[in-house]
């Protein structure tokens, strides 16, 4: 009863919207079907009472059902992310032997503890997270990654420093009920890193052995990941005019104009594409 409750009061993301959605047509339907049944008049009502408790227990294991659904895809996207940082780390492993195996003067060695731990920090994904499309995307060309590891590392690394502008601004939001002053300067940036985003990719598919099953792969690949991005500025463009809504419009208001694109995003379609 508690997990029925606390998804009708509590939980807003586009999942939970949909499984309160979903709870109420399934306790309204086994009610309907009990009614139909049983031959309810109206008159007992005890078998009222029977059927609103069948029902919420039947909406109880049905959230339980789809709760436990969500777990299990909670755990791959988890693992698929652990993967994503430990590709980017045995990258950064590399280099730091690389350089300190060239010693330029013999008596002092190149990177001490404390700049190999701000290399560390600086590629923790620590952003990646609020987007498990782009953790399946990235994920799903890791397999290549051997063929150019520079161009993965800054691939995965560009598209964590995109959404951690998108991550700052929620952050910003549910801490002050209001977005950044500078947004509009945040959502152009975002705009400059996706195009980086694309070029690492363009560089990095291309470094690949191509045959015709690899060129067509290809083909879909770039749109699926720039309509991923896109997904991403899109939330930062409804911030920014939902911003302009509440604090209003004057001479100092930096205006900006919507990203063009040909189709509308739809992460099921675009995944599939890539199998």
């Amino acid at each position: 009863m508690n997990d029925i409750v606390k998804i009708v009061k509590e939980e807003h993301t586009n999942y939970f919207n949909k499984l309160k959605f979903e709870t109420i047509l399934v306790i309204i339907a086994v009610i309907f079907i009990l009614l139909r049944v049983f031959n309810f008049k109206g008159e007992d009502g005890v078998l009222a009472i029977l059927v609103l408790i069948v029902s919420v227990f039947i909406g109880y294991s049905y959230i339980n059902i789809k709760k436990e659904d969500l777990d299990d895809q909670n755990k791959v996207i988890m693992f698929k992310f652990l993967k994503l940082q430990e590709a980017v780390y045995d990258y950064v492993n590399h280099r730091i032997q690389i350089v300190r195996n060239t010693k330029i003067d013999t008596r002092k060695e190149l990177l001490d503890d404390v700049q190999v731990k701000a290399l560390y920090n600086r590629s923790k994904l620590d952003d990646l997270y609020i987007d498990s499309d782009l953790i399946e995307f990235l994920y799903s060309i890791i397999t290549l990654k051997d063929y150019n590891e520079q161009e993965f590392y800054l691939l995965v690394k560009s598209t964590n420093d995109f959404l951690k502008i998108r991550n700052n601004i929620e952050i910003f939001y549910d801490r002050n009920k209001t977005y950044p002053k500078n947004i509009a300067h945040m959502y152009q940036a975002m705009m400059i890193i996706k195009t980086k985003c694309i070029n690492h990719l363009q560089t990095f598919i291309y470094t690949v052995p191509k045959d015709a099953q690899m060129y067509n792969y290809i083909d879909k690949t770039i749109p699926v990941y720039t309509n991923l991005l896109n997904h991403s500025l899109s939330k930062v463009y409804a911030y920014y005019t939902a911003s302009n809504k509440i604090n209003g419009t004057d001479i100092a208001t930096q205006f900006i104009q919507k990203y063009n694109y040909t189709q509308p995003f739809d992460p099921e379609k675009s995944l599939q594409e890539l199998y």
